[in-house]
């Protein structure tokens, strides 16, 4: 079996065992919850071996990065995170930590805020004081080229200029997480399979588009008309769900069109919609 063909079937026994795992310890698990869970780690199977979409951001000591100048000459590892998002701030010293023991010359951490502007950004440091650089993705648009609509989500590039780790959630044990990367990595090096920046930009422009599902515009009606409208948007701007036009709010759109909401006060709805979309821990 290729590589590929064992990651997708290792995805789905490990989306099934998640499933049998909830089934026995939580029966009242809903339907939705376990969709969910099978999502993250299906998504995973979707970038996983794909050249990641190249983009340019402002960092926030005011200097610029663009991916393809930096791709191959070391890992690059990305961290879509958002400041009201409870995991993010607990994994960030994790982060900082691991990239200091890695090394610069080997590792590049790159911290992405998705949605919020500069203040917000500067004032969260303050609080969680790093030393990896961190990106303004103001507008969410880095975030949407690689289908972010949770957080936190770490992504992996190797020196191949592959996607190794899409990894949705908390990382609280960093050596654990990427040790397995970490190990291709090496390898990768050793035997010259580095990418440089002309080969990457021309293995990416041959690559098919990856459908990220959003396609089909959702139209609400009724009380989840009026739930979107009153609901401020998870991707942490100042607009509601209805008029935001991010891939979160997308998400957020396309969920409330299909969930039950019968016997639920939209209070209730507004929270369970905001937990799906900052997720808990993981390795």
């Amino acid at each position: 079996m290729s590589p590929l063909g064992w990651l997708r079937t290792s995805a789905w026994v490990l989306a099934a065992a998640v499933g049998v795992f909830h089934g026995f310890l939580k029966p009242d698990l809903d339907e939705g919850r376990i969709a969910e869970l099978e999502d993250f780690v299906l998504r995973s199977d979707r970038w996983v071996g794909r050249y990641p979409p190249d983009f340019a951001v402002e960092l926030l000591n005011g200097d610029s990065f663009a991916l393809s100048d930096e791709i191959g000459g070391k890992i690059i590892v990305l961290n879509f995170f958002a400041t009201w998002c409870v995991p993010c701030r607990k994994e960030m010293p994790e982060l900082d930590r691991y990239a200091r023991s890695v090394g610069a010359e080997e590792l590049l951490l790159l911290g992405i805020d998705v949605g919020e502007d500069r203040a917000t950004v500067e004032d969260f440091l303050d609080e969680v004081p790093i030393d990896f650089p961190v990106a303004l993705d103001s507008a969410s648009r880095v975030a949407g080229q690689y289908g972010v609509d949770s957080f936190p989500t770490t992504v992996l590039i190797g020196l191949d200029g592959k996607i190794a780790l899409y990894q949705v959630g908390e990382i609280s044990n960093a050596e654990v997480t990427f040790a397995e990367s970490l190990a291709v990595q090496q390898k990768l090096r050793d035997d010259g399979a580095v990418v440089d920046r002309a080969t990457y930009l021309e293995r990416l422009a041959a690559q098919p588009e990856l459908d990220l599902g959003l396609d089909d515009e959702i139209e609400l009606t009724g009380r989840r008309l009026e739930i979107a409208r009153n609901m401020p948007c998870p991707c942490g701007c100042e607009q509601q769900v209805a008029e935001c036009g991010c891939q979160t709010a997308d998400k957020v759109t396309r969920k409330l069109s299909e969930m039950d909401i019968e016997g639920a006060a939209d209070g209730e709805i507004m929270e369970a919609l905001n937990r799906e979309f900052c997720v808990g821990a993981t390795s």
